[in-house]
């Protein structure tokens, strides 16, 4: 009888665990090295709209309009025409590294996933500096990510680098 009362106790801790933090898949919509704000460090801003996703990727395009090969290189995947997202079941996550002072730069996703736990969503980032013996291009980038999350019952959101160090937290509303 006493082993039973353990096990069952182990599969509910175990129940009770899983219950707490839950994960969510998470859909790169953008991924440039060059979004054109002026913002001087980590930044993270919530689109709730098609209007205010609109806005974005056309300020983003325009401002690419002049370097757009020589800033976005490989890693850019700037879209032409609006991304479909449905705004009832996702928001929009604009994941900005702030202005930077020469290329070498970049912003990508660890896992495609969202880890939720405690009304706290965690989001996981390749975050990307040149080190001091690379050549880089001598031109100021502002790397970012734009991502489209499930709605999972969080209230704030929470990026942190692949080395787990938080670069910027977001309160939502």
């Amino acid at each position: 009888m006493a082993h039973f009362i353990i096990r069952t106790g182990v599969v509910l801790g175990v129940l009770l665990l899983a219950s707490c933090s839950r994960s969510h898949d998470v859909t790169v919509l953008l991924e440039s090295g060059q979004c054109g704000r002026q913002l001087t460090s980590a930044a993270l801003d919530w689109l709730t709209t098609p209007a205010q996703l609109e806005r974005l990727i056309q300020y983003i395009n325009k401002h690419k309009a002049g370097g757009a090969m020589l800033i976005g290189g490989p890693f850019d995947s700037s879209p032409e025409v609006l991304p479909v997202v449905d705004f009832g079941r996702s928001g929009v996550l604009l994941v900005e590294m702030g202005r930077r002072p020469t290329g070498g730069y970049r912003l990508g996703l660890v896992e495609n996933s969202l880890a939720v736990r405690d009304g706290i969503a965690q989001l996981s980032v390749d975050w990307q500096e040149p080190g001091d013996d690379d050549v880089v291009t001598q031109v100021v980038t502002s790397p970012c990510l734009l991502l489209a999350l499930p709605h999972a019952g969080y209230h704030e959101i929470v990026v942190v680098d692949q080395h787990e160090q938080p670069r910027a937290r977001l309160p939502l509303r």
